[in-house]
């Protein structure tokens, strides 16, 4: 655990809610074999217990690794945190290394024709959000 002096390191780490990710359904969002990519990869891999991508920052990198099993198991989510979120608007989300990602990072992109259609936003604050193949947090009552 991130602490200093008892207080969790916000942002980025709120391990509760990172480690939410993991844990494998219904407790969780993702299955061991299921990899998600990150802006802050270390802390997936972590606190949620699985295989994180640094998310690239080119998006064709990201989509080849994607539909091409190139990582040996399936990507099946994007986890963007206050690392990218709060950047500089203009010189480092716009015009900077994740450009390509601006659209997600300000969470205005219309993801229907993207592998990743589905998401939610995350305590603390909502300034985390998860990018998803599919709807993976609401889970049916048994």
């Amino acid at each position: 655990l991130l602490t200093t002096n008892g207080f969790v390191q916000w942002p980025p780490y709120v391990p509760p809610y990172i480690a939410i990710l993991g844990g494998g359904d219904p407790e969780g969002y993702t299955n061991p074999d299921e990899i998600i990519a990150s802006d802050m990869p270390w802390a997936v891999a972590w606190y949620a217990d699985r295989e994180s991508l640094w998310l690239p920052d080119k998006m064709d990198a990201f989509m080849d690794m994607h539909d091409y099993n190139r990582l040996n198991g399936p990507i099946v989510g994007i986890y963007l945190t206050p690392i990218t979120g709060d950047a500089r608007f203009f010189s480092e989300i716009v015009k900077g290394e994740y450009m390509q990602w601006s659209s997600f990072i300000m969470r205005n992109v219309n993801t229907q024709n993207f592998p990743f259609p589905a998401r939610t936003v995350l305590p603390i604050d909502y300034e985390c959000i998860f990018y998803a193949d599919r709807d993976r947090w609401s889970h049916k009552a048994e």
